[in-house]
């Protein structure tokens, strides 16, 4: 018999018995076996836990709940919905899940099909309707809509209803669609935005407000400029680095100079001249190391500070966008949280090969070039125009492997190919760390391994297409030089044999060109690097100058002096970008009055805590308009608005430090003293048990508060929002990770909190909003009834359905 145990707190017990941990001593007996000696894939495959913080995966629904069961039959996954009270919701949903795999499971069955939706049965069999127990119509969906009886009345008036709320989504359609292809518009034209920044001595600003540019102009000008001007503070740097890899470049060829009078003291027959020559040669080219050791070390030490600076501060830059941006561009897959740690780490990574030291090996290459040019021809002319020719091909063969990396195709990101499935992999493996303790209670770890695995599959074969090419052009690159030296002794010997060279200069132009060739090519081998890098830039640069929708960091919008506290919501319809298909808010009409309690009741996907991110403008509806003190909340100051909530959400989120710290992050503005700390944690029932820590309020909390139970977590979180005294708040199921001694107490504490102000609290249960001023039940995107405790009770309506079902399942 299955083990299933519900949670209301993240208990050590239930860790103990899922062997997420083993005791210090004694054992946890399972039918009176240590569970020590179980086998721990088997353990826990016997174990069906539900968390109080729910961990759902990419995929769909039924994907999900197939992870309780990954050879489940669709008969399972749809009776496991329906044990969790979550079929009715799925089966509204647009992709009908639930739906497709109950026309699955019907086939070559026996089917009965209770259903509301008379959409559902349409196609069945035998339609069948009842009344006060009798059958008083049989036959198909055709037959009884000609009969014009009692079926033909219900399907009828369903039709009707589905007829008005289509006839409202119809009319946003057009808008929807609009909006969404102009949101893309404004991804594709930031692609090709310009920089406009404000350049400082210490600093560098991008101004959010930058101008669409079209793509002629980002092609005009070099694309290294844009980034040289992101690098102008470190300007002293690059130009001392730029002189001394300059003159290393020109050592090159010198020292080939010198090395090739090696030969004439071969030929020499004065010793003593012979002597003195060598003792000059040798001091020569000790004066070039010196003087290429200082030169080198000044390039090394000038473009690796200017590198590591740029580098840093488009880590910077980008991360402080990513934060800029709203949150339906969090909401798209390619903008998850795999995809954009993995950006930070590889994107900044790569663009080291723009910059940096290898900016030092390209005037290295430029300072060679000129050095040897000037003394071959010098030398010999003749020599050097047939060497010079296979310059070209060693150019070329460095250009292959570049432009192949260059025009591998990008998505609308930037990503190439392989970093795209780099991308998705790093999402999976950040998906299953983050909730390491599901995927372990769920014995699922082999699935995101195999998962990681092909992403990663997929990016190596995206490489191995380029990688043959790449080996193409350093093969003709290396096999350059042993054609370079043929063409030298033979077309040299020829030379020397028409006496229009010397034995001495010949030997001179093949080693400057040789190691001017050598510095040459190890610029070419950078192109992969440098290409990568401008790949890498573009999306930074893309990201950086892509203009929020609702950017926080706006300072324009009206600030109220005076805030008195009244929400209202005007025929508000909004569906999330990412599921514009699906409607959420339907002409929404609501008024939460100043200094009172507004309670949001409704089933789950009803639209309760929409509402309250739209209050908080984390989105904007796309028709109507949500209003403070009436004021349209898109008018105001974003920073300022969201000042004035305190927010505690259902699932609450610490950051990994003390406590201390977590409860004063409630207030960005100024230095909060220790007592107002602590009076917060009063307020919020947490006093007490932070002071029983070893460590009192310098306790850390751990990566996501995963250092605290549940109910301590919440309670933090409620003291967090508290200490900023805000004058509008803001309550996700604030409560329901407590227990029913620490929720009454909590309770109390804010009924307290809320004298003053308005309070928008959004809740299932049903109790603790009993003695609010006003309680508005939410259907389907729409404001069924509201009014309070008593009057809805008496009107025996939607709330009071959902408070016997409630009491009901309570007692």
């Amino acid at each position: 018999m299955p083990l299933v145990i519900r949670i209301m707190l993240e208990s050590t017990v239930i860790q103990l018995i899922h062997r997420f941990y083993d005791p210090d001593s004694g054992c946890v007996l399972l039918d009176g076996q240590d569970i020590k000696t179980l086998d721990v894939a088997w353990l826990r495959s016997h174990i069906g836990i539900v968390s109080q913080e729910s961990a759902l995966f990419t995929g769909s629904i039924e994907e999900n709940i197939r992870f309780g069961k990954p050879d489940a039959t669709d008969d399972e996954v749809i009776a496991a919905a329906k044990m969790a009270n979550a079929h009715d919701f799925i089966m509204e949903l647009p992709d009908r899940m639930v739906q497709d795999a109950l026309d699955r499971a019907k086939e070559g069955r026996t089917t009965i099909v209770i259903a509301h939706r008379l959409s559902t049965i349409r196609n069945v069999d035998t339609i069948i309707v009842i009344d006060k127990g009798e059958v008083i119509e049989c036959g198909t969906h055709n037959e009884l809509m000609k009969k014009n009886g009692q079926y033909n009345e219900f399907v009828t008036a369903q039709q009707q209803a589905e007829t008005n709320d289509e006839k409202d989504e119809s009319d946003d359609e057009e808008h929807l669609t609009s909006n969404n292809k102009s949101h893309y518009d404004l991804q594709h034209a930031t692609s090709m935005i310009s920089i406009k920044s404000k350049i400082s001595n210490k600093s560098i600003n991008v101004d959010d407000e930058g101008v669409v540019v079209n793509n002629s102009r980002y092609c005009r000008w070099p694309f290294i400029f844009k980034i040289l001007r992101l690098n102008l503070p470190e300007l002293h740097w690059i130009i001392i680095g730029s002189i001394a890899s300059l003159i290393f470049g020109g050592i090159t060829p010198l020292f080939a100079l010198f090395i090739s009078n090696v030969y004439e003291l071969f030929a020499e027959q004065d010793l003593n001249k012979a002597n003195i020559q060598t003792r000059n040669l040798a001091l020569f080219i000790f004066c070039i190391g010196i003087v290429g050791a200082l030169c080198q070390f000044l390039s090394s030490v000038a473009f690796a500070k200017s590198g590591e600076a740029l580098t840093m501060r488009m880590r910077m830059m980008s991360f402080g966008s990513m934060l800029r941006q709203e949150m339906s561009w969090f909401d798209c897959e390619e903008n998850s949280v795999g995809a954009l740690v993995t950006q930070l780490s590889s994107d900044t990574s790569n663009f080291k090969g723009l910059f940096g030291l290898r900016i030092g090996v390209i005037f290295n290459a430029l300072g060679a070039i000129i050095c040897t040019l000037t003394i071959v021809f010098i030398s010999g002319w003749k020599l050097s125009l047939v060497l010079l020719l296979f310059t070209p091909l060693i150019v070329f063969s460095g250009i292959v492997q570049g432009q192949r990396l260059s025009n591998t195709k990008r998505n609308s990101t930037g990503s190439t190919k392989e970093t795209s499935w780099i991308e998705k992999g790093g999402m999976v493996a950040t998906e299953a760390i983050d909730r390491i303790r599901t995927v372990v209670g769920l014995h699922q770890e082999e699935h995101f391994i195999t998962q990681y695995e092909n992403n990663l599959n997929k990016a190596f074969r995206q490489s191995m297409i380029v990688i043959p090419l790449q080996a193409l052009g350093i093969a003709i690159a290396n096999s350059l030089l042993f054609f370079l030296h043929a063409a030298a002794f033979g077309y040299g010997g020829y030379l020397i044999e028409k006496n229009e060279m010397q034995f001495q200069n010949v030997f001179r132009v093949f080693s400057v060109i040789n190691f001017g060739a050598a510095s040459v090519g190890r610029s070419t081998a950078m192109i992969p690097d440098y290409t990568k890098g401008k790949i890498s830039a573009m999306r930074i640069l893309t990201l950086n100058n892509r203009r929020s929708q609702i950017d926080p960091s706006n300072t324009n919008g009206t600030i109220l002096n005076n805030i008195v506290g009244y929400i209202e919501f005007q025929q508000v319809k909004f569906a999330y970008p990412s599921r514009p298909e699906l409607r959420i808010l339907k002409s929404l009409n609501l008024c939460a009055s100043a200094n009172q309690t507004t309670a949001l009741v409704g089933r789950s996907g009803s639209g309760k805590s929409t509402c309250a991110a739209l209050v908080l403008r984390l989105y904007d509806p796309y028709r109507g308009a949500v209003l403070l003190d009436g004021h349209d909340v898109r008018s105001l100051n974003i920073s300022w608005l969201r000042s004035q909530f305190g927010l505690v959400q259902q699932e609450p989120v610490l950051f990994n430090l003390s406590i201390r710290d977590n409860i004063a992050y409630g207030v960005n503005t100024r230095t909060v003293t220790q007592e107002e700390i602590e009076e917060a944690a009063r307020k919020a029932n947490v006093h007490d048990m932070i002071i029983s820590l070893p460590q009192g309020y310098d306790t850390l909390c751990g990566f996501k508060g995963n250092q605290m139970s549940g109910g301590q977590k919440q309670r933090i979180a409620i003291a967090r929002a508290l200490i900023r005294q805000p004058k509008l708040l803001l309550f996700d199921e604030a409560t329901s990770a407590l227990d029913v001694c620490s929720e009454k107490l909590v309770q109390d504490a804010l009924n307290r909190t809320r004298n003053g102000r308005t309070c928008l609290t959004i809740t299932h249960r049903l109790s603790t909003i009993r003695d609010s001023e006003q309680i508005v039940v939410i259907d389907r995107g729409r404001v069924k009834e509201s009014g309070t405790h008593n009057d809805l009770m008496c009107h025996k309506g939607a709330y009071y359905k959902l408070n016997m079902i409630q009491e009901r399942n309570d007692g």
